[in-house]
């Protein structure tokens, strides 16, 4: 994982966690997301004890959800537990991140975002699905969902938090 801090409303700093977990289902994969579940969690108690916090990226939960489990705490205030952030694609429904026709897992959940709630409040969020977007305005911005595509199988989270 990395993080790094940034200045919200009145100076106050919220640190930012970029993570990728361990994939796979096997006995070995689950002992090592959980290993690395449990050092984010320890650093985060440690380096983010006094700041909002927001953990993003694939949490690999094919088999498990522990690993999102472990990432939310408890913590020290204002952090106390974090709650993952319900993103939906354009269709209100579907969640999915992971999509990959040639892959063993079907489409589901493996990215997640991890807010403070009682500091950061969600604004509006979505999984981003290129696919989604009319064609004349992708190209209208240059987009080619084709290229997202073959840049990786998961979906990207946009998120807008507010400062509490």
């Amino acid at each position: 994982f990395s993080v790094a801090s940034t200045t919200l409303e009145h100076g106050v700093l919220a640190d930012v966690y970029n993570l990728h977990l361990e994939a796979g289902g096997t006995g070995e994969d689950q002992r090592i997301s959980r290993a690395q579940s449990e050092q984010l969690a320890a650093f985060i108690t440690e380096h983010s004890a006094d700041r909002p916090v927001i953990v993003g990226g694939d949490f690999n939960t094919v088999s498990t959800p522990l690993p999102i489990v472990l990432a939310s705490g408890p913590y020290p205030a204002p952090a106390y537990g974090l709650v993952a952030a319900e993103l939906r694609h354009a269709d209100g429904v579907s969640m999915w991140t992971n999509f990959n026709p040639n892959g063993r897992f079907p489409p589901q959940p493996l990215d997640y975002l991890l807010y403070s709630p009682g500091a950061l409040l969600l604004e509006e969020g979505h999984v981003f699905n290129p696919h989604d977007l009319d064609p004349a305005a992708a190209s209208e911005v240059g987009l080619d969902p084709e290229a997202v595509r073959r840049l990786s199988h998961h979906r990207p989270l946009v998120a807008e938090f507010e400062w509490r």
